[in-house]
């Protein structure tokens, strides 16, 4: 009896240590391939990181001067109102001066990529670059589109500096103008209504010579 008890402990004692060695192979497993998961999935964060890291140290070379063309879009839009206001042949030599040193600075600016975006009377709206700020009544120029540029915009490639402040053109309103009386040919006028009064009889002087 007493073998049989050992012999039953000893089954069990092996069955259980191999289904505890089985247990702890299968979390071993399930642990490396979880770590191996982590690591693989901190290598594509890092990975990602330092492509966009990347994009944004090239992006900061690329439009580093942003920050100066903007502080150089004021002294534009001066040049632009004087050539706007100026008569060329009131002061021919400050025109001149005026239309020279607008030309520098867009020249400069097209050095580095920057172009002018200033549509023209009838030239398409786009949201993406202009900047509707009114709505005009016309018939110039088709519905929809620019009617006026009142400030020009800038642009460097894809990106914008400055939307370009435009009017849009749209239809005028027409108002229904209110019907008139208008008398009808076949309209006669009416007869006048006799009066109710007594007509007037001359006196009877035969009457007033027998008395």
């Amino acid at each position: 009896m007493t073998l049989v008890l050992l012999i039953m402990t000893t089954v069990i004692a092996t069955i259980a240590l191999a289904l505890l060695g089985a247990y702890h192979r299968r979390e071993l497993r399930r642990l490396r391939q979880a770590h191996r998961q982590e690591v693989r999935a901190a290598d594509d964060e890092h990975t990602r990181r330092l492509q966009r890291l990347g994009r944004e140290h090239d992006d900061a070379l690329q439009y580093a001067h942003h920050p100066v063309v903007r502080d150089i879009l004021p002294a534009l839009d001066a040049l632009d109102e004087g050539l706007r206001h100026s008569a060329p042949h009131q002061d021919p030599a400050l025109r001149n001066g005026l239309e020279l040193a607008h030309r520098a600075l867009l020249q400069a600016l097209e050095r580095h990529g920057v172009e002018r975006v200033a549509p023209g009377p009838g030239d398409g709206f786009d949201p993406q670059w202009h900047q509707a700020v009114a709505r005009v009544e016309t018939n110039q120029v088709a519905s929809g589109s620019v009617n006026e540029c009142l400030r020009a915009g800038y642009r460097d490639g894809p990106r914008q500096l400055r939307a370009a402040m435009v009017e849009v053109a749209c239809e005028p309103h027409t108002f229904p103008q209110p019907p008139q009386d208008v008398a009808s040919p076949d309209a006669s006028p009416s007869p006048e209504e006799p009066s109710s009064a007594p007509a007037f009889r001359p006196a009877d002087d035969s009457s007033d010579a027998s008395s």
